[in-house]
C-alpha cells in the first residue's frame, strides 16, 4: 500500500508528519484554510505529511495523505486556493458545482467560497494559496484599466488544455526548484521569482473568470509601443517581469501587445524576454571566471527548468551551453 511520503515534493520544507488527525488539522489550518476534518471510518489508519513554503505572492504547499477524509475548507477573505492533483481523486463541492480533483481537473477556490471535500484512501496535492491583491494587480495590468468588480474564477480548471498543462508543469518545476535551493533564501533567485509571477499570469490567462471576455479583446499597437517594451526588457532583464508589466510600459492591453509583437517581431513579448536573457547567459558563459557554471548562470537569469533552457539555448546559438562555457574557459586560459 502506498505511503504518504511516496514522491513527496518540497521534502526539505516539511511542516508536519503525523498519524494524529487533530494534530494534522491544527497544523494545516493556517496554510490551507482548513476548518474541519474527519475520517470516514474511525478505524482507518491515518498518515499525513505536509510541506509549506511562503514566497512573495504565493504560499506553496504539498500534502500527501492516507485515510479517507471528509473535509470542510474555507473560506478565505483575501486569497485564492488552487489545488492540483498528483495522486488519487478528491471530490470537491463549491460554488454550486462538483469538481473531481485529479489528472483532468484542478480546483480553484475563490475568496469567500466554502468547499466540502471527500478524498480517496490515498491522495497527493499541490496547493497554491495566491494573494487576491497579486491577481488583481496583474489582471489590471493585463487589461490596461482598473477592475470594476472582484475577480471570480470558475471552480473547475481543465488541466488538459495547453495552458492547464503549462500551469501544472510550472507549479511542479517551482517545487523542484525550491527543493534545489533548500537551505538558502529562495526569494533573490530570479528563476523562482519569475516562475511565481508566471503562475499568477497563467491562472488569469488559462482559466475562465468574469473578466475573460474583456481579456481576450485585441487591437493593434503602434511600432513605437513595441519598441518601448523591447527597450524596457533590455534594461530590466535581470528583474522579475510579467506580461502585465510589459503591457503597462507599452500603454496597451496584454492581448494588444501580444498581437503586435507577433505581427512585427514574429514572437511574443515573453519570448523576446527569454531571448534577451539567453543572450545574457551566453555572454557570461563566454567570459567566465573560475566559479562560473551553466546551471547557476541559467538560474541567475530566470531559467528554472534546465532541460528547456538548454534546448532553447542550442536552438538559438547552434551549440550546447556547456560547449559555450568550455570555449570561454579555453579562451580565458590563453589570456
Amino acid at each position: 500500500m502506498q505511503s504518504a511520503s511516496s514522491g513527496h515534493l518540497l521534502s526539505g520544507y516539511v511542516r508536519v508528519r503525523t498519524h494524529d488527525l487533530d494534530e494534522a488539522t491544527q497544523a494545516t489550518t493556517g496554510a490551507s484554510i482548513l476548518h474541519k476534518t474527519e475520517l470516514v471510518s474511525p478505524r482507518e489508519r491515518f498518515d499525513y505529511l505536509a510541506s509549506l513554503v511562503r514566497l512573495k505572492h504565493i504560499a506553496l504547499g504539498c500534502v500527501s495523505e492516507r485515510g479517507r477524509l471528509n473535509i470542510c475548507a474555507g473560506p478565505s477573505s483575501s486569497s485564492f486556493l488552487v489545488r492540483l492533483g498528483l495522486g488519487g481523486v478528491c471530490e470537491h463541492r463549491l460554488a454550486g458545482e462538483i469538481v473531481l480533483l485529479g489528472d483532468a481537473w484542478a480546483v480553484v477556490q475563490s475568496p469567500d467560497d466554502l468547499a466540502t471535500i471527500r478524498t480517496d484512501e490515498f491522495f497527493q496535492t499541490i496547493g497554491l494559496t495566491i494573494r487576491e491583491a497579486a491577481i488583481a494587480s496583474e489582471l489590471e495590468k493585463l487589461l490596461g484599466h482598473p477592475l470594476g468588480a472582484r475577480i471570480t474564477f470558475e471552480p473547475g480548471m481543465n488541466m488538459r488544455t495547453v495552458l492547464g498543462q503549462r500551469f501544472r508543469h510550472e507549479a511542479i518545476q517551482l517545487c523542484l526548484g525550491l527543493d534545489r535551493t533548500f537551505g538558502h533564501n529562495p526569494e533573490p533567485v530570479l528563476a523562482i521569482q519569475e516562475t511565481e509571477r508566471s503562475l499568477v499570469t497563467l491562472l488569469i490567462e488559462g482559466h475562465r473568470h468574469n473578466y475573460t471576455r474583456l481579456l481576450n479583446r485585441q487591437t493593434s499597437a503602434g511600432p513605437w509601443q513595441v519598441r518601448a517594451a523591447e527597450e524596457f526588457i533590455r534594461e530590466y532583464a535581470d528583474q522579475p517581469l510579467s506580461l502585465g508589466d510589459l503591457a503597462v510600459v507599452a500603454g496597451v492591453s496584454a492581448r494588444t501587445l501580444q498581437f503586435s509583437f507577433r505581427k512585427h517581431r514574429r514572437r511574443s513579448p515573453m519570448q523576446f524576454l527569454r531571448d534577451a536573457r539567453l543572450d545574457r547567459v551566453r555572454a557570461e558563459l563566454l567570459t567566465p571566471d573560475n566559479h562560473t557554471s551553466v546551471t547557476a548562470t541559467a538560474a541567475q537569469w530566470g531559467f528554472l527548468h534546465f532541460g528547456r533552457f538548454a534546448a532553447h539555448y542550442e536552438k538559438r546559438y547552434g551549440e550546447a551551453p556547456s560547449r559555450s562555457l568550455r570555449r570561454g574557459k579555453a579562451f580565458l586560459s590563453q589570456t
